[in-house]
């Protein structure tokens, strides 16, 4: 299951809350009135479907949605600011998500990882011959 999340910022009264596709009229991906659920109480959405929580900030939850998707939220029937975001933690969650998957796994960090590991070992490589050469020369 592919979570992807955006996060919006609250206006200080929320009457009603409600995620749709901008692209499409049908229907909606969450409606619900009042302050949403905390996050940590909210189970994962199911696919092709999103959910919308409460953690410091308001977030949208959204599984395997179809593409192109141009999600909008509003509060109140006045549009929101929404940014992707990592994922909060939802019910059952072991750790954090991120919007795809888990940090350390992303292609960002992997491709830092086959960068550190080459300068890590010339660098040890350095360090061990440096103090050979020294070793030999105090000889």
């Amino acid at each position: 299951m592919s979570l992807s999340c955006l996060r919006a910022f609250l206006p200080t009264t929320i009457n009603y809350i409600k995620l749709y596709d901008d692209n499409t009229d049908i229907g909606h991906y969450w409606m619900g009135h009042g302050t949403p659920p905390d996050c940590s109480s909210t189970s994962p959405p199911s696919p092709s479907s999103c959910v919308v929580c409460l953690q410091q900030w308001v977030y949208a939850v959204c599984s395997d949605l179809p593409q192109p998707v141009k999600l909008v939220m509003e509060a109140s029937s006045q549009p929101l600011e929404i940014l992707k975001s990592d994922c909060p933690r939802l019910l059952g969650d072991s750790m954090v998500q991120s919007a795809t998957e888990s940090q350390l796994s992303s292609p960002d960090m992997r491709e830092r990882w086959l960068i550190f590991i080459p300068i890590f070992i010339f660098l040890i490589t350095l360090m061990v011959y440096c103090i050979w050469k020294k070793y030999r020369l105090a000889k």
